[in-house]
């Protein structure tokens, strides 16, 4: 097993200027095997870290590899899971009692084909339990979200991998049992990238449909809480589009981040808003040899926070809600370097998980921990429609409504629903809760968040 690798650097003092780049606070590097590919990352209860991915030996078959970091990126502990078929891990998430989603790709000496599996894993690292899904001669999962209901849903494909591949989309319950499932066949082969909920309940998947001479064109779907397609749409034109990124915007519209292969195999980025029937409202298309973004992030003011590759080092970056750059960053030591998936942390800095390569044939996980960007943008202040009396102590937080009628909820970092406010008129009142991490959002628009919690133990 190696060694992590943690630097420490000292964050720039902080005073009033206009929005800067966020400075770098640490970096750790991790991998048990030769090759060590990541796929997710979450912040946990403790503000430690979680990292999901795949290892193996130069060659050989892949195992998930899971493991768990503390707030300075040291190892706490680490799982290699799977036989000697190849197994792949491919989403981390929260659960709603302090232990971890798994969402993998697994190969068993029962089937020819691929099985999704989900396992549920205790801080410890310890499996709780592990549910299969094979309905298919192959199943595929890429992406998996917390849902409203305490459950999750996850999006892929399956079908048959010689014959024709079809999207997925796989509702589970809070325990990983199956509840319903749809497939979706629009052209030759769907392949599904990513979800997430909206606000209606319903759902917003971003795949790519395979078009004829083996390029493919962006697919975004638009379903109801059942799964049901409320509308569909192909963006695309002859080169190879593969969305990596996709959420519900604050007016109810939708942001697509898709990564281009061009025929020069050039790979550039391009942004894409929709309305809320799907129609494009504007997009903007990076050049060859400018930063390729392959994560996104809704930002607290509509705009979006990116991560990708730029000059061989990890990029990150600020748009606004049009797709300008407002700021951006990079950091690199090796060769190679990119982001890969990133999360906003509790303090509203960030933690990337990026792929490079320390030697020949190597393949490590390189996390970088941004701290938040220095300053305030021109005179913008905090919401102030829910105001903090005082810091938040054990067992609740006292809030000072200023404005009013006010129709607003308490969410922990899973989504659920800790407690619902509804004022009429400017009041104060106490909530009770426990330690953790909590949001307090604007039910009328569910993605603006007007204050942030940390509750300690």
């Amino acid at each position: 097993m190696k060694i992590a690798i943690v630097i420490t650097v000292l964050a720039a003092s902080c005073f009033s200027v206009l929005a800067q780049d966020p400075d770098t606070l640490w970096t750790a590097m991790h991998g048990p095997l030769d090759r060590n590919d990541p796929e997710g990352v979450i912040q946990c209860p403790d503000l430690g870290f979680v990292i999901v991915g795949s290892s193996n030996y130069y060659n050989g078959p892949a195992q998930i590899w899971i493991l768990k970091t503390d707030t300075s990126g040291l190892l706490v502990w680490e799982k290699l899971l799977g036989d000697s078929l190849g197994d792949y891990g491919e989403a981390v998430l929260n659960t709603e009692d302090g232990c971890y989603h798994i969402s993998a790709i697994t190969y068993t000496p029962e089937q020819d084909g691929a099985n999704i599996s989900f396992l549920k894993l205790n801080d410890s690292g310890d499996i709780v339990w592990e549910r299969e899904f094979n309905e298919f001669e192959e199943n595929w999962v890429r992406d998996s979200r917390n849902t409203s209901d305490g459950g999750f849903i996850s999006v892929g494909s399956c079908g048959s991998y010689l014959t024709n591949m079809d999207g997925l989309l796989l509702k589970t319950d809070s325990t990983g049992n199956t509840e319903w499932f749809r497939t979706f066949d629009y052209g030759e082969e769907e392949f599904f990238e990513v979800v997430a909920q909206t606000s209606d309940g319903g759902y917003i998947i971003g795949g790519r449909e395979k078009v004829f001479g083996g390029q493919a064109d962006a697919y975004i779907v638009k379903t109801d809480s059942n799964g049901i397609t409320e509308w569909e749409t192909v963006l695309g034109n002859a080169d190879y589009e593969r969305p990596k990124s996709i959420f519900q915007t604050q007016d109810g519209g939708y942001i697509v981040l898709v990564t281009k292969t061009l025929s020069t195999d050039t790979n550039v980025s391009w942004l894409i808003k929709l309305d809320s029937y799907g129609d494009v409202e504007w997009d903007i298309q990076s050049s060859p040899g400018e930063p390729v973004a392959y994560s996104l992030l809704l930002a607290q003011d509509g705009g979006f926070h990116m991560t990708g590759i730029g000059s061989g080092e990890l990029w990150l970056c600020k748009v606004d809600n049009l797709g300008a750059i407002e700021w951006d960053t990079s950091v690199g030591t090796y060769a190679s370097t990119f982001g890969k998936f990133f999360q906003q942390t509790t303090d509203e800095g960030f933690i990337v998980t990026s792929k490079v390569q320390p030697g020949s044939g190597m393949m490590d996980l390189w996390l970088v921990r941004f701290a938040p960007k220095v300053g305030i943008s021109g005179e913008e202040e905090p919401n102030p429609t829910v105001r903090l009396i005082s810091n938040p102590g054990a067992g609740g937080i006292r809030l000072l409504i200023d404005e009013a009628p006010l129709d607003a909820a308490v969410i922990d970092i899973t989504g659920r629903v800790i407690h619902r406010i509804q004022q009429t008129e400017p009041t104060t009142l106490y909530v009770p809760l426990p330690a953790g991490v909590y949001h307090i959002v604007d039910q009328n628009h569910p993605y603006q968040i007007l204050r942030a919690v940390v509750l300690p133990e």
